[in-house]
């Protein structure tokens, strides 16, 4: 599937991206050519190859996924979370104003 420069042209528009005459034409060779590798990756049968949760060999130990044990801690104190603040009154933290 080839993308012409008015495709182009309309995908930058929906995407609020400004783009030269010659961004537009490079635009179009670039994603003709992304196009055709989908098309291409389209057509390799995959039937019987399991899912992967991740580009690495699942079975390799090192790169499996560690999870610590999920266990119930006594969350912070008002006087904890306030000292990390930069501004703060002792309850609330000072932001400065950005509506006026």
């Amino acid at each position: 599937m080839a993308l012409n420069r008015a495709e182009v042209h309309r995908l930058a528009r929906l995407a609020r991206i400004a783009l030269t005459d010659e961004d537009e034409h490079r635009m179009a060779d670039d994603l003709t050519q992304i196009l055709a590798y989908v098309e291409h990756l389209q057509s390799i049968d995959t039937d019987g190859v399991p899912p992967m949760s991740h580009g690495l060999a699942e079975s390799d130990d090192a790169l499996a996924a560690r999870l610590r044990p999920d266990v119930v801690s006594p969350r912070a104190g008002l006087a904890d979370a306030m000292r990390n603040a930069p501004d703060s009154d002792g309850t609330f933290v000072r932001v400065p104003k950005v509506i006026d």
